[in-house]
């Protein structure tokens, strides 16, 4: 039988994609036939998405210290980076100290008291890296980072080329490339129109969902500029929690656009797929140099919709290679605005088979045909394997 897994994710309480993560690998993980045993700050959101996971609390009061509201609001300030220290610290030295001989993969960590860690224990790690070096790590920090993975026990899993090719100088062979993974859907599909019946949305509307965090980097001037411009004039949909001061209900009323709804609340799983059968497209407004990946770019596949995204990095690259939306030139208002106008009047190129492109991406990115290639990475076979984690045929 294989060693048991070890997974830490230490911020499934705050917004973002932390807890469907968790629970999308951890479900797939133990389907697997790995048995797992979750660490985190906070209880989980609600058992019944996991019910057999074996759930340790490590922080239960951080609440006191500052409410999740404004932790969520201020994301990236000096407060919510301290805390989320002592989150990972927390939940690290639990399942350290918990012992064992399985390896320890992270839904999220702090990268200098993983690297320590790593230096520190004979315990595998690895964890769930989604941004390319900054300028300090590439110089101040580089040295730490090739001594941990000098180690051999230590795995950066990224989900883009570009990350990979980032990480590369420092890491070497054990930045692996795995690209994000999707579940099936399991929610009743509801008819567009009583979808938009429930929700409170116009019938006749083209509209285009923003859903997710309210963060920088989310270009909603453009989008909402370009709405303007646009003979469809479409009806935008803003879903999610706002972390930060990039506020679309704000910048509606600045530029006057009065066809758009902006709902700034955190959306639990089983109220996600009613906001996604609503909307004719997915918006993925980022700006230019954007080469992160997006949870939103797959669960649109998920829920059968096309996207609408700007033409940069990761984001230009799968919707082009897979065919499952269109692409506008970042920042541009008048391209966008053509975009636009083509979803809605439905004579885009290529609509006649979005739809099944959309189906062959859903399982190509299937959890239970990338699940493998983790548990690789956790037996230690990874850096062999799936040397620079081609993607999957």
């Amino acid at each position: 039988m294989k060693n048991p897994l070890t997974v830490i994710s230490p911020y499934t309480h705050l917004a973002g994609h932390y807890w469907a993560y968790t629970v999308d690998m951890t479900k797939a993980f133990m389907a697997a036939g790995r048995e797992v045993k979750a660490y985190a700050a906070l209880p989980p959101r609600n058992t019944r998405d996991l019910p057999l996971l074996e759930w340790t609390v490590c922080a239960p009061w951080v609440t006191v210290l500052q409410s999740l509201e404004k932790r969520n609001r201020g994301w990236g300030s000096k407060s919510d980076a301290l805390l989320r220290n002592l989150e990972f610290y927390l939940c690290l030295r639990n399942a350290v100290k918990d012992g064992g001989d399985g390896s320890i993969f992270c839904v999220e960590s702090r990268h200098q008291l993983l690297l320590k860690a790593v230096m520190k224990t004979n315990r595998r790690f690895s964890t769930l890296c989604v941004g390319a070096p900054d300028q300090v790590t590439l110089t101040r920090r580089a040295d730490l980072y090739r001594r941990a993975f000098a180690t051999g026990r230590l795995e950066f899993i990224v989900e883009t080329e570009a990350v990979r090719q980032a990480w590369e100088p420092l890491a070497g062979e054990h930045a692996v490339h795995i690209p994000a993974a999707l579940t099936e859907r399991t929610d009743p599909i509801l008819d567009k129109a009583e979808a938009r019946m429930r929700l409170g949305l116009p019938r006749e509307a083209f509209i285009p969902l923003f859903f997710g965090t309210h963060r920088e980097g989310k270009d909603y001037r453009t989008a909402i500029e370009a709405a303007k411009l646009s003979k469809s004039q479409p009806t935008l949909l803003f879903a999610g929690p706002l972390i930060s001061g990039n506020d679309p209900e704000a910048l509606l009323l600045e530029l006057g656009y009065d066809h758009a709804v902006s709902w700034k609340r955190y959306y639990p799983d089983d109220a996600v797929a009613l906001l996604f059968d609503a909307c004719d497209a997915v918006m993925l407004p980022y700006e230019r140099g954007y080469t992160k990946g997006s949870g939103v770019l797959l669960q649109a596949c998920k829920y059968g919709k096309p996207v609408i995204a700007s033409d940069t990095g990761h984001l230009a690259e799968f919707v082009s290679r897979h065919s499952t939306g269109l692409l506008y030139k970042p920042g541009n208002t008048e391209s966008l605005a053509s975009v636009y106008d083509r979803m809605a009047e439905g004579q885009q190129i290529g609509a006649a088979s979005m739809k099944l492109n959309i189906q062959r991406t859903v399982l190509e990115y299937n959890w239970k045909k990338l699940v493998e290639r983790y548990l690789e990475i956790f037996d230690g076979e990874g850096s062999q394997s799936i040397k620079h984690g081609l993607l999957p045929s």
